[in-house]
């Protein structure tokens, strides 16, 4: 047996079946990576009132469904899905600021809009919602080095666990414990403002073959060269050598423009550039630009 499309908010219930009843091969998850069309599959309302998702429309583009965004970076029920799995002992994610007359319903395909996060700029003293995903007895949540919240789970707890800890800049940290023993720790510091575009290619090196492809991360940076989550920013990309970019864009469910396009808008302070070499050997160097920000440079050798 084995299950052909799974919803994600599932996967714990449905791991665990999976793990207690050898008869069950495991299950398809709905999706792995976020795709084009039925766009907003995997919305997440913010109402005032209960209601029944709906395909939200335009502007929605992307599913929105996946464990990967368009651009290859995990979402947190990918790394929910870690714990489950067991390839990690402890992952941490903050519920973006709700207001306190809103409700948050996720769609059948959705997840609750949580970030790998804690830069929140004017939530100050805000409780803000700190789920715990963890194959631990005992858990602790610590802020600015203060233990704030400390549990041990039962037989009966249901993951995540859910903590509500008033938002002040600094320092959050998240550690798992089994038979007193330290299992995991995770950590989300404040981050600055913007001051940089950073651009880093996937490898040093691209296959100079004609129409091969290289992968180049466009990254908006504090002073400290930590990502800028939250930041959108309109980057500009210039190319010189032997590969032309033929995509340039974000992991965001509601991005607008063409991938094909030399300028694009950062989501979650990320976006990706895609070049395509010309069949030749040589030096390739790419070039992004954002007003109010230090520029990026990448050298890409072509071999």
């Amino acid at each position: 047996m084995f299950g052909s499309e799974s919803f994600p908010k599932q996967l714990f219930d449905i791991w665990s079946f999976v793990d207690t009843h050898p008869y069950v091969a495991g299950d398809f998850v709905w999706s792995a990576m976020d795709y084009l069309g039925e766009a907003g599959i995997g919305n997440v309302l913010r109402t005032k009132h209960k209601a029944e998702m709906m395909f939200p429309g335009w502007p929605w583009t992307v599913s929105n469904c996946g464990d990967l965004d368009l651009i290859g970076q995990p979402k947190p029920q990918s790394r929910a899905r870690d714990v489950a799995w067991g390839r990690s002992s402890l992952e941490m994610a903050v519920q973006r600021p709700l207001a306190q007359d809103l409700l948050e319903i996720p769609g059948l395909w959705g997840w609750s809009d949580e970030c790998q996060s804690w830069t929140w700029p004017g939530a100050e003293g805000q409780p803000l919602a700190i789920r715990i995903y963890a194959r631990a007895d005992r858990v602790e949540l610590r802020l600015n080095g203060q233990v704030v919240h400390s549990h041990t789970l039962s037989g009966t707890d249901k993951l995540p666990l859910e903590f509500r800890v008033p938002y002040a800049p600094g320092a959050l940290q998240a550690i798992a414990y089994r038979d007193g023993k330290e299992i995991g720790r995770r950590e989300f510091n404040t981050v600055g403002e913007p001051v940089a575009v950073r651009l880093t290619p996937e490898r040093p090196a691209g296959n100079a073959r004609q129409n091969s492809l290289s992968y180049i991360r466009v990254e908006v940076i504090d002073a400290q060269g930590r990502v800028v989550p939250d930041s959108v920013r309109r980057i500009q990309l210039t190319a010189i050598g032997p590969a032309t970019l033929i995509g340039l864009g974000n992991g965001g469910a509601l991005a607008k423009g063409s991938f094909q396009s030399t300028d694009a808008e950062t989501h979650d302070g990320r976006a990706l550039a895609i070049m395509r070499s010309h069949g030749q050997s040589g030096l390739v160097i790419v070039e992004a630009r954002c007003e109010g920000l230090q520029p990026g440079s990448a050298r890409l050798r072509l071999t």
